[in-house]
């Protein structure tokens, strides 16, 4: 199974895992798509994705009101060949959490510049992105 085949299947079972009944899968897979869409175009250099349902962090909960999280990990090869230098993601790990309230996607937060960078925001430490 090649990395993209691998995120792929990883989305899908993201959406499968967190979305609600009233919002559909493509709806959600849009979602994920359009609050990072640069990563898609870095996975040849994405070593390994792995999805873990965790539970929200203190800060998740107390500043987003997430009573759910799903965190997709992703591991960076430590000499990518597509994603920019200046990214500084070589062998990075980057974690995107997704959460809300109920069953419903409502946010994205990433931590880390390199990680960022990869969803086309360089240069920020820590973004949190709302879901539409």
């Amino acid at each position: 199974m090649t990395v993209r085949n691998l995120l792929q299947v990883l989305s899908i079972c993201l959406i499968a895992q967190t979305v609600s009944a009233n919002q559909s899968g493509d709806d959600a897979l849009d979602l994920l798509a359009g609050t990072c869409p640069d990563i898609r175009q870095y996975q040849a250099d994405i070593l390994s994705a792995e999805i873990q349902q965790t539970p929200p962090s203190v800060s998740a909960q107390r500043d987003y009101g997430w009573t759910h999280q799903t965190t997709v990990k992703v591991v960076i090869s430590n000499q990518p060949a597509v994603i920019p230098k200046e990214y500084h993601a070589q062998g990075q790990r980057c974690y995107f959490d997704l959460g809300g309230k109920s069953q419903n996607i409502e946010g994205l937060a990433v931590s880390k510049r390199a990680c960022n960078a990869l969803c086309g925001n360089v240069g920020q430490s820590f973004m949190y992105y709302t879901a539409k």
